[in-house]
């Protein structure tokens, strides 16, 4: 198995590229006299621990909508909208007012993910980065506890700042994997699992409701929850402001060069690092375009990103609109009367954390190309069950659906931070995911149309446009193996 490393920074790469070019890789001078030791094991590994604890309890918080659409319901919210005297039971104009709440946190959840993106890479000191994140989510939370259809209805503002916190933590959590190179990828394979499994915050939230709604009631459980953020952000922002007074970035780049220049002298391998390293020794790309280091425009006018904006932008369509109609869809359309299956959802998503090892291994061993091929295939095979009107056979379905959709994340993320570097990841994650939000506002009427009767057609539909992504990722590799077997016979 090859030994996965994480590309280099630009400057880095750019320092690189110059030496290569005149092949004095032995003439490296550096210009700082700042020791890569300046910064201890411990402030790292604590660093990554505290954004994967953010990860886990904000990242995807709004994804456990299912939950939480259940303990709003047990609540009569906008049940005075309802004709039925059934306070425990949606009915359409019920379910399209809490649909909307979900909407539109997704659409700021994506469309926000641009500013932060750039807030990511120039904002002067991430300890400001994590204290804005604290405001941001806490007033969300503490808006969405104290919200009320009938006397302050704010859910929307509230779930719609939760979205926009949460995003913050995902996008601010990426910069902490470059202090780990050698970990880089399974730190990034578990950043997207956790996003996954911050579902469950909603799901425990519930669970604990229908135990005692009287004790664990919505106001307590979600005003607790930003009590516990001011911690963690507080946590978050101290560990960053230490490794900016150690100038972390400039480290980072004299161990990375220190690596390669080790590396050059242990064998002849090339000196110019490349996504090489991600692929497995049947799939090696050394004449993969050296993207990191370019311009930010430059950059969105390549093919990768061209790539990743399509492939997530989508499958993460798909996955929106399934997490936000399926207790409707259950409901109405396969006859889950009594919720079981609703509940058997919620505990099946934030089971995405259990694909992490494969996700791992997947990456290491077969690269990232070919991962975003098994993602596709997974995306269909979903699909495929979705179209199924069994309930049983919706169980299975629902891990499907959660194993898909870690792959989705792990790959997307990963992808971006392999090929792009730190410099620019978080502009290009923004970038991307604001594409994602402007698609994504196709579940909004998608779940209109599929609550008149329509659920097998738009499923049917969300299946047909896989091909989209399937063709756009097999272009994008049978164009890498064009150019490999160019450069072959040039050579030859």
């Amino acid at each position: 198995m090859n030994e996965t490393k994480p590309l280099l920074s630009d400057r880095t790469a750019n320092t690189i590229t110059t030496n290569n070019s005149n092949n004095k890789m032995n003439d490296f001078s550096f210009t700082t006299t700042r020791s890569s030791s300046t910064i201890s094991s411990t402030l790292r590994w604590t660093t990554n621990a505290m954004s994967l604890v953010s990860v886990l309890l904000f990242s995807g918080l709004i994804l456990g909508w299912a939950p939480l659409e259940l303990m709003l319901t047990r609540e009569g919210q906008y049940n005075e909208y309802c004709v039925s005297d059934e306070e425990t039971k949606l009915c359409p104009e019920q379910s399209i007012r809490l649909q909307r709440i979900f909407t539109v946190a997704q659409f700021l959840m994506n469309f926000a993910s641009l500013p932060i993106g750039y807030l990511v890479d120039y904002i002067p000191s991430k300890g400001l980065y994590f204290a804005m994140t604290a405001v941001v989510q806490v007033t969300g939370l503490l808006i969405f506890a104290a919200s009320d259809s009938l006397t302050f209805d704010y859910f929307t503002v509230g779930y719609g700042l939760m979205a926009v916190g949460g995003s913050m933590a995902l996008v601010g959590s990426f910069p902490a994997s470059f202090l780990l190179p050698e970990y880089q990828l399974g730190l990034l394979a578990m950043i997207s699992c956790l996003f996954d499994a911050s579902s469950a915050v909603l799901f425990v939230f519930h669970r604990l409701n229908v135990s005692n709604s009287e004790l664990y009631t919505r106001r307590m459980l979600f005003a607790s929850l930003g009590c516990i953020g001011i911690v963690v952000y507080g946590l978050l922002a101290t560990c960053w402001t230490l490794l900016e007074l150690k100038h972390w970035k400039d480290v980072i780049a004299i161990e990375e060069l220190e690596t390669e220049k080790k590396k050059n002298n242990n064998n002849n391998n090339t000196l110019l690092p490349t996504t090489e390293n991600c692929d497995n020794n049947n799939d090696r790309q050394k004449d993969h375009p050296h993207i990191i280091g370019l311009p930010i425009w430059e950059q969105l006018q390549t093919s990768e990103f061209m790539l990743v904006a399509i492939f997530s932008s989508i499958h993460i369509l798909r996955c929106n609109y399934y997490v936000m109609t399926i207790d409707d869809f259950l409901y109405y359309f396969l006859g889950d009367s009594d919720g079981y299956y609703a509940d058997v959802f919620s505990y099946v998503l934030p089971s995405g954390i259990l694909f992490f090892p494969l996700i791992e291994q997947t990456l290491v061993r077969v690269g990232i190309t070919r991962s975003l091929h098994i993602t596709n295939i997974l995306g269909v095979v979903f699909g495929i069950l979705v179209l199924i009107p069994s309930l049983k056979l919706q169980v299975f379905t629902f891990f499907v659906f959660t194993g898909f959709n870690a792959f989705l994340n792990s790959t997307v993320n990963t992808f971006i931070a392999v090929y792009f570097g730190v410099e620019t990841t978080g502009r290009i994650v923004g970038c991307a995911y604001t594409a994602c939000a402007f698609v994504s506002l196709l579940q909004y009427p998608a779940a209109m149309y599929s609550s008149s009767g329509g659920w097998f057609r738009v499923n049917a539909v969300f299946l047909a446009i896989c091909i989209i992504p399937i063709l756009r990722v097999r272009f994008y590799h049978n164009s890498k193996q064009q150019k490999s077997s160019s450069k072959k016979l040039t050579l030859a």
